[in-house]
């Protein structure tokens, strides 16, 4: 064992301690943990410095990204465009059992658009709730329904899964997701399919029978509802914007960092009119954009020392040693198997920037592509945050349906699990793998 690989060992659990402890925000040990255990390696800080810009200029796209898509997507949430699609799948769900889990999904399916769980479950759960009550469906099968459509669609390139992976391999998430879109599609169907599994099981446990509640499709709606930022008018206009952004980002016309910078300012332009409006719509969002944002850029500096400094090169190669050969070229899929349990237990952050750049390394020397990795080991996490008690959304929704934490995972563990599994198989069938 080499002093840089044991420093590079030592450093990375030191880091997942403190983002485990989440006493801090992610960027402090971003910063700090790398900086000081550099200078332990011996380097000055010129060395570092440079290090740490090398690292920043890498994710300063997926950054940008970031604060195109979540200020896009918020204005047009504002704005009332999911709101017709939305309320058409509400009046559906009062059809039946069945009818209100496809709805749910759907609805899920719509407004995790922006790749924020939170707002996923604060516009899917409320509306739905009403609904479930009525029909004498258990809530903890309306926040699983949710949470497995979030999970499948938090695979956009604006997701929290592929940003971080474009943090880590310096790329735009854009090109991952090309190499996985059919397995995201597979992914949506196979939530389809659960959600009727689960409804199938709702009505042998008695749902839909002598129903008392005289709530309707329209109670929901309405309970649900914030007229003052509406633009109804505009839904079509707003749709076509939004329609052509996705078709230039799967044919890759345009960066897809600067393709929703240009989006927002549309957004803004057709929905919002005056300086001021405008200005209130970027501070309403700016909470979410800039928390998000910060830890991006500090992970640059993390990803930046940890490679300049060769500590994961000669990790690497510490594993590469004693690790039995058969196991190098498979073993982010072995990762990927695991990695809802894993994202669990250790969140998110920890997961992707603690091993990624490890496990990505080793299979590299087997000649396995850097994207193939990062898809086998981040695709089984695409769901796993749903069911993190690390992870404050969990709690959101919990806080939503009013449940104990430890009922939500007694219900949700093993089906969560098994969902990215079935997910992490297809991938690797069809070659994305």
């Amino acid at each position: 064992m080499t002093y840089l690989g044991a420093l590079g060992l030592i450093m990375v659990i030191v880091m997942m301690i403190f983002l485990l402890r989440g006493k801090n925000s992610p960027a402090i040990p971003f910063v700090l943990v790398p900086v000081v255990f550099a200078a332990l390696a011996g380097f000055g800080i010129g060395d570092i410095s440079k290090f740490a810009v090398e690292g920043i200029s890498k994710v300063s796209n997926v950054a940008v990204l970031f604060i195109g898509t979540i200020t896009y997507f918020g204005i047009m949430g504002d704005a009332g465009m999911f709101d017709p699609l939305v309320h058409r799948l509400v009046r559906f769900a009062d059809k039946g059992v069945i009818s209100i889990f496809f709805a749910t999904s759907a609805i899920a399916m719509i407004t995790h658009l922006d790749g924020s769980g939170a707002s996923t479950y604060l516009l899917t759960i409320p509306i739905m709730l009403p609904l479930y009550e009525k029909f004498k469906i258990r809530k903890l099968d309306l926040l699983l329904t949710t949470a497995l459509m979030a999970g499948v669609m938090n695979l956009v390139p604006w997701g929290g899964p592929f940003v971080r992976v474009g943090s880590v391999l310096g790329i735009d998430p854009n090109i991952c997701w090309n190499q996985m879109l059919p397995t995201q599609i597979f992914g949506v169907v196979l939530a389809f399919v659960f959600s009727f599994f689960l409804a199938k099981r709702a009505l042998k446990y008695g749902a839909g029978k002598n129903l008392e509640s005289s709530v309707t499709a329209e109670d929901a709606i309405a309970n649900a509802a914030d007229l003052a930022l509406k633009r109804p008018h505009l839904a079509l206009i707003n749709w076509l914007v939004t329609i052509f952004i996705l078709l230039c980002l799967f044919k890759g016309w345009v960066p897809s960092h600067l393709l929703f910078l240009f989006g927002t300012v549309v957004a803004l332009l057709f929905n919002y009119r005056g300086a001021e409006e405008q200005g209130k719509r970027i501070k309403a969002h700016a909470a979410q954009v800039m928390s998000m944002v910060i830890i991006v850029i500090t992970s640059g500096v993390f990803l930046g020392i940890f490679a300049g400094t060769e500590m994961v090169t000669e990790m690497v190669v510490m594993l590469v040693n004693i690790m039995p050969s058969f196991l190098t070229p498979i073993l982010h899929i072995v990762v990927g198997l695991f990695a809802a349990p894993l994202g669990m237990l250790i969140g998110a952050d920890p997961y992707v920037y603690g091993m990624l750049p490890v496990i990505m390394g080793v299979t590299e020397t087997a000649g396995v592509s850097a994207i193939s990795t990062a898809i086998a080991v981040v695709l089984g996490e695409c769901a796993g945050w749903t069911i993190s008690p690390a992870v404050s959304t969990v709690y959101l929704g919990c806080g939503l349906i009013d449940c104990d934490l430890k009922d939500w995972l007694k219900h949700s563990v093993l089906i969560v699990w098994g969902f990215t599994v079935v997910l992490l198989a297809f991938a690797v069938v069809t070659g994305a793998v």
